[in-house]
């Protein structure tokens, strides 16, 4: 087998395709012979690496071979920021490499992005020994570094911290809310408010036009959400209500969604909505409406039950309402990872409610030896004014835990 696989990768190279890793593993094998190597030393007598946390224990091998060949290597970065093991990135590693090769290792004391009160704050996360010194004015007084508790819903955490941006006059597009995983940045990113779920197709409607992914994502989950309604299968919001029963995958399932939304916004009569009320608009296009989502639905297997589409009581002579979405939906919601390198005014970090959530969970951010203490201290390192975390309702012990950090609580 061994055997079949190293020829198959060679017939894979030989065709000309090759993976990040193999880029890696080419290099790797090019510099074993001394005249290549000896040749790519000349050509880059110095080489300067940014974000040197991040390398991978093959980018090392590399490393190692044009050090042996007297290439001078600086190495920058930030060991507390090694969040990448899945591409096999260890500070372990990366120590063992600085001290074989007798590198000399300098600190930087002076920190340009965020205010004293959060510098030092990071500083506890991450066991650092030494002063560092922060070069940001301070606009939000004590709440430079705060907490707020919620209940069962994470968005609580977003309205109390919205008002206090609101307080601080610092721009919503300036501030960013990060999770741990791409899960929880759906379930915040497209879940649609009850309002629009009143009309979900008329609102989706008006959202696809918007052209922008926030608002686009949000059409897509009312018109699933819509489906759900009428067919009755069963799926989560976080995932546009994807159920098995329907369609044999999700990324099918998006597409069709998105196929009915090109369909219905391509219609003239159906996206002008302008001096119309609900039941008016509901009245000119309720059959077409059957008429698309029958079509897209049959491509699947999959047949709409007799159903008639009525205009939501009490709502039939209002006109219809220009959608836009609500504030905490408009504040950007990222993963830890995806900022890496980041900046933003203000930064609401959101913990998972409980342990379950491993590196997504508070609790872990503040072991600094481990990855999930440095994936908290990547996140809490973003902000320049305001750093806040969200986590769910805490213990006397968890209180004094946290505020022994620095924090003070912001009442919601």
């Amino acid at each position: 087998m061994k055997k079949q696989i190293k020829e198959c990768k060679l017939k894979f190279w030989h065709d000309g395709f090759a993976n990040f890793d193999d880029m890696n593993l080419i290099a790797h094998r090019c510099l074993r012979d001394e005249t290549i190597c000896h040749y790519i030393s000349r050509k880059f007598p110095v080489i300067l690496i940014d974000e040197c946390q991040d390398l991978s224990v093959s980018e090392l091998r590399i490393l190692s071979f044009l050090i042996r060949a007297r290439t001078t290597v600086h190495y920058i970065g930030d060991l507390h920021q090694a969040i990448y093991s899945f591409k096999d990135s260890y500070p372990e590693q990366l120590l063992e490499h600085l001290t074989f090769h007798r590198f000399e290792t300098m600190h930087l004391s002076q920190n340009f992005r965020s205010t004293q009160k959060i510098v030092d704050f990071s500083r506890k996360m991450g066991g650092i020994g030494y002063s560092i010194s922060g070069s940001v004015e301070s606009k939000c007084g004590d709440y430079n570094c705060c907490y707020v508790e919620y209940d069962d819903d994470e968005k609580d955490a977003i309205i109390a911290f919205t008002d206090t941006l609101n307080r601080f006059d610092i721009p919503t597009k300036d501030a960013v809310v990060l999770v741990r995983t791409q899960t929880a940045k759906q379930k915040l990113s497209h879940g649609p408010s009850n309002d629009h779920k009143t009309h979900p197709i008329i609102n989706a409607i008006q959202l696809w036009q918007q052209n922008e992914p926030v608002a686009r994502q949000t059409a897509l989950s009312l018109l699933a959400y819509q489906l759900q309604r009428w067919i009755g299968f069963h799926g989560k919001s976080n995932n546009y209500y994807y159920s098995d029963e329907v369609c044999t995958n999700a990324v099918s399932w998006r597409l069709l969604l998105k196929s009915i939304l090109v369909e219905l916004c391509s219609d003239s009569v159906m996206i002008n909505m302008d001096e119309l009320t609900y039941g008016s608009w509901y009245s000119k296009n309720k059959e077409r409406v059957i008429s698309i989502i029958a079509h897209h639905l049959n491509t699947i297997g999959q047949n709409i039950p007799e159903i008639t589409i009525r205009t939501p009581k009490g709502t039939a002579k209002l006109p219809i309402y220009p959608v836009k979405l609500t504030e905490d939906e408009q504040l950007r919601v990222e993963t830890i990872h995806s900022v890496k390198g980041g900046t933003f005014d203000a930064v609401l970090l959101l913990s998972s409610p409980d342990g379950r959530g491993k590196t997504g969970f508070w609790e872990n951010w503040l072991k600094s030896s481990e990855e999930s203490g440095r994936i908290g201290y990547v996140a809490s390192t973003r902000p320049r004014y305001l750093l806040c975390w969200g986590v769910s309702n805490l213990s006397d012990d968890q209180r004094r835990e946290l505020e022994g950090m620095g924090f003070i609580k912001l009442d919601k």
